[in-house]
């Protein structure tokens, strides 16, 4: 059985994955989309306090993303909100 490794990303680099949005529209799914495009623009950069976007990765390859962000409904820092999250089929 392969490790997996879960790490922070504190630099978003959209070709790190690429295969999983790629793999994601296939299914119907644009999310994964979504997340980059969010990032690049500067409107979601999971950079806010008790924020954080983590990636899953086999061998330094990322086979999973997904995000934490403040939930913007409730004003508690203990309160997040599950973003983006995706995971690859292989």
């Amino acid at each position: 059985m392969e490790q997996i490794v879960i790490a922070r990303i504190l630099e978003l680099e959209p070709e790190s994955i690429h295969h999983l949005v790629k793999e994601s529209l296939s299914q119907g799914f644009r999310f994964v989309e979504r997340l980059i495009r969010e990032y690049c623009t500067g409107l979601n950069c999971f950079d806010r306090s008790g924020e954080m976007l983590l990636a899953a990765l086999v061998q330094g390859t990322v086979v999973g993303i997904g995000g934490l962000n403040r939930d913007p409904y409730f004003n508690d820092l203990k309160v997040g909100r599950l973003r983006h999250l995706y995971v690859g089929s292989d």
